[in-house]
């Protein structure tokens, strides 16, 4: 248990770091779309209530259902009513009428005509379900051919023609035995077909459509405020409708399934951005502050998103994204900017109506804005980043989207001209990261190297000798990182104030006296080294005291590592009154330098302090000096936590010695 314990104690930054992104995964996934489509919210009143509503896509829309119930009975009523034409059993019915009677030629041959007449109209069985003026088709090999009513004729009609083709005087037989053999005779060729008529009118029916208009994307179909008529409640039915049609038409998985999606999708985001501090970004991910302020941005972005999606009508393409690769690149690099950037997007993508012309805007956006902001060192760069990304994010939202065979409307692009301009709230943020994360920015670097504020006036004046040997260091420090890759800016600032303590006892310190008295002749070599190793804990008071960054009191804190007060520590072991000597107390205190700037600075202090001993400032003798300050650190082992490689430490000594050549202005002496 104990040695559970230990473990837990000696890895506590690292399981701070796994329950952050533990509960930064289940608070992004309690928050992730279920997948369906939100039913727009439908004013049941006279007024409009919602915002300018267009489509959202092509959709129908819907006639009522009494008008749909009466154009199918409409269509049923016109459908045409199939009959078969077949004239076998009247053919039979004639051929057995003149075998049965036998009758001249003369009215065998009207008769014939008679009955030739009817097989040519046929004579057609109307059912009672018949209205005049329905189409009638009959059927035949070629198909169907249409008739009008008037082209047959009934039994009635029929038998009506007798008397035109006969006179019963004449035929020899009585007229009613001839009469009834005739009209036994007619039966109708033209028969009704119901089930082929019903099939018909199925069909009819079924050509019948239920929508009243289609609706274009993009259309607009009710401003804010408006009362709708009738055509636009039809079309806001349709919306609906279509809507849920195709919630329906997607198949949803368990509860248990989606919620599980929702963990791994999340995870896999965060999770990369942890991987890629973790083997890539060591600073960064060994401070838990800068991990913490990394995921909360992640967050912060994911829940507006998820507000906007669930309480606005608008596009999440509102927000400023590109906020946060400006913030993160303040703060570290450019890289580490643009990977997180390119989570958050993949975390809130799936809140547009567009993901992927969301997703390609936003993340040439966020890229054009690390560009911009590669040296950040005016506010007036902020509004020129805006205004580059404006171009860029519009130009590529348009583009995804003609090429993806669409038109390009109004809410297309009006939110990146609402969100470009947001852009400048980042300069307010940076400042409140700062104060609630104890970052540093170039902002905060660019007014602490205003020599004209009210420290580095107040060394100026008391201290101008040190003041002079600050402003000669900073110059070599700047000069020296720029070259080895490191924060130049950063180091420039650290090097103005590193020597800040010297402003309690200003004449204790060899650069700030201007006469032959030395006040170290009135004390004892302890007290006087007590003085000097004492200018650090006084130099991080007077910081603390003018509220500066912990990063410049760094510079202050690691100038002089563990380094011995030598010039007294040798007096003392040479002093019999103060004989023997405890070393330690003529040492510094610490901490050594642990980052390639803050190095750098001890380096640069030693070089210039150094330089001015010198009897001749020759190349030989700076060559000397510089070689031998980078040996005596090494072997005091003050650069083992710096970042610094050998081949850094070749390039800053050809730095500091081409440096104070130039201060001393040594020429190179040419062979003879």
């Amino acid at each position: 248990m104990s040695r559970f314990l230990f473990y837990l104690r000696d890895k506590h930054a690292l399981w701070y770091k796994l329950i952050l992104i533990l509960t930064c995964i289940l608070l992004v996934a309690g928050f992730l779309p279920s997948g369906e489509k939100s039913i727009p919210e439908l004013t049941a009143g006279e007024v409009w209530e919602g915002p300018d509503l267009y489509a959202p896509f092509d959709f129908p829309v819907y006639k009522e259902d009494s008008l749909f119930q009466h154009e199918l009975k409409e269509a049923r009523k016109a459908a045409p009513m199939i009959f078969v034409c077949d004239p076998s059993r009247f053919k039979r019915n004639i051929q057995l009428f003149f075998e049965k009677n036998k009758l001249e030629n003369e009215i065998k041959a009207k008769l014939n005509r008679f009955f030739d007449t009817l097989l040519s109209r046929n004579i057609l069985a109307l059912p009672d379900i018949f209205q005049k003026g329905t189409k009638i088709w009959t059927e035949s090999e070629l198909g169907y051919k249409e008739w009008e009513e008037s082209h047959f004729l009934t039994i009635l009609q029929a038998d009506s023609l007798i008397p035109h083709y006969i006179t019963f005087e004449k035929a020899g037989h009585s007229d009613t035995a001839l009469l009834d053999a005739i009209e036994q005779t007619l039966v109708h060729t033209v028969i009704f077909n119901p089930e082929k008529t019903e099939l018909n009118r199925v069909k009819e029916t079924k050509l019948v459509s239920h929508i009243l208009d289609k609706v274009k994307k993009g259309s607009l179909i009710i401003i804010k405020g408006a009362a709708p008529d009738e055509r636009t409640k039809r079309i806001l039915m349709g919306l609906k409708m279509e809507w849920s049609r195709i919630n329906q038409s997607v198949p949803k998985p368990h509860s248990w399934i989606l919620f599980l999606s929702r963990i791994i999708y999340a995870a896999l985001c965060f999770s990369m951005v942890f991987l890629f501090l973790a083997f890539f970004r060591g600073n960064i991910f060994s401070s838990n502050t800068k991990v913490t302020f990394i995921f909360i941005l992640m967050v912060i972005f994911y829940l507006t998103a998820a507000a906007i999606k669930q309480c606005s009508p608008l596009d999440i393409s509102i927000i400023p994204f590109a906020i946060a690769p400006i913030l993160i690149r303040t703060f570290f690099d450019s890289r580490t900017a643009l990977f997180v950037h390119l989570n958050i997007i993949l975390l809130s993508v799936h809140f547009s109506a567009t993901p992927f012309s969301l997703f390609f805007a936003e993340l040439m956006g966020g890229i054009t804005a690390i560009f911009s902001i590669a040296n950040l060192t005016n506010r007036s760069q902020l509004l020129i980043t805006a205004v580059f990304v404006l171009v860029i994010e519009l130009a590529a939202n348009c583009t995804s989207i003609l090429i993806g065979g669409e038109r390009i409307l109004s809410e297309d692009w009006l939110p990146f001209l609402y969100s470009a301009p947001a852009l400048l709230l980042a300069y307010p943020l940076i400042y409140l990261s700062e104060k609630v994360f104890g970052f540093i920015s170039d902002f905060t670097l660019l007014e602490l190297n205003d020599t004209g504020n009210e420290l580095l006036k107040r060394m100026s004046a008391e201290a101008p000798g040190t003041f002079q040997h600050s402003l000669q260091v900073a110059s070599m420090t700047e000069d020296a990182v720029r070259m080895i890759g490191g924060n130049a800016l950063l180091a420039r600032t650290g090097a103005l104030y590193h020597d800040i303590g010297k402003l309690e006892n200003p004449v204790y310190f060899i650069e700030n006296q201007h006469s032959e008295i030395n006040p170290h002749e009135d004390l004892t070599f302890h007290e006087s080294a007590s003085i000097i190793t004492g200018h650090v804990i006084n130099g991080i008071e007077i910081a603390h005291k003018y509220h500066l960054p912990e990063q410049i009191i760094d510079f202050i804190r690691t100038h002089h590592g563990t380094t011995l007060v030598g010039y007294f520590f040798s007096k003392a072991r040479m002093s019999k009154s103060e004989f023997p000597t405890d070393e330690q107390k003529f040492r510094y205190g610490g901490p050594i330098p642990f980052s390639a700037e803050t190095a750098v600075l001890m380096l640069a202090d030693s070089v210039e302090a150094s330089s001015r001993s010198l009897e001749n400032h020759d190349a030989v003798s700076i060559d000397t000096l510089v070689d031998n300050i980078f040996r005596i650190k090494m072997e005091e082992n003050q650069l083992l936590n710096s970042d610094l490689t050998l081949r850094d430490l070749t390039l800053l000594r050809k730095i500091f010695k081409t440096k104070l050549m130039s201060i001393y202005h040594v020429r190179i002496a040419y062979p003879k």
